[in-house]
């Protein structure tokens, strides 16, 4: 077991206040660009194509 976790493109919508109070909307037309495009600047920022182009 590698312990690796995977995880679909999805969006954010935020129905609150604070940190808190996202609706998760999964949809098979989300694409990574637009995935990646709302989280931070951590390792879960990078994506890599098969053919090595860094997104």
């Amino acid at each position: 077991m590698t312990k690796e976790e995977y995880a679909l493109a999805r969006k954010e919508k935020k129905n609150g206040l604070g940190h808190k109070n996202f609706k998760f909307i999964f949809n098979s037309n989300i694409t990574l660009v637009e995935d990646l495009y709302r989280r931070d600047i951590t390792i879960n920022a990078i994506a890599k194509k098969i053919i090595k182009e860094i997104i």
